[in-house]
């Protein structure tokens, strides 16, 4: 059975693009490593991340993030067993959304359009549906 943990926390003012890019190398090389999937979200200086793998070794990673000075305050939202992956192919998808990419999100499909497009997708983890949750609330901010 695998696991899964999605965390919240705010990146240090003092973070570079740079540092971004380290995070990124360091997590993809060591997920491989390890087994590890998961995705990053970066907005208004903001992360949230999903990680999915063996329980022991997603717990250990978290520890060594909990750690890690290029973010402050991490709180878990969600952990538990899943039965499959949500990310069964990234070592460490990573993706920062704009203010931009929400605008035209909004112009292109309303709220319960995308609610539609949501309710879909395979696999409704819990993950998914956290993603789902703070993807419309984003998507809220810029109506």
């Amino acid at each position: 059975m695998k696991y899964e943990l999605i965390y919240h926390s705010v990146a240090n003012e003092n973070n570079t693009s740079q540092d971004i890019k380290d995070i990124l190398k360091e997590a993809r090389e060591f997920n491989l490593s390890k087994n590890i999937t998961g995705c990053l979200l970066a907005y208004n200086n903001e992360f949230l991340q999903i990680l999915e793998g063996e329980k022991v070794e997603v717990l250990s990673l978290y520890k060594n993030i909990v750690k890690d000075k290029r973010h402050i305050g991490p709180i878990i939202l969600h952990q538990g067993e899943i039965q499959e992956r949500v990310f069964p192919t990234w070592t460490m998808a990573y993706h920062e959304i704009t203010d931009s990419e929400l605008t035209q999100v909004k112009d292109v499909m309303n709220i319960s359009e995308f609610e539609g497009f949501l309710t879909t997708m395979q696999k409704p983890t819990l993950a998914k549906k956290l993603f789902v949750s703070i993807s419309k609330s984003m998507i809220q901010l810029v109506q």
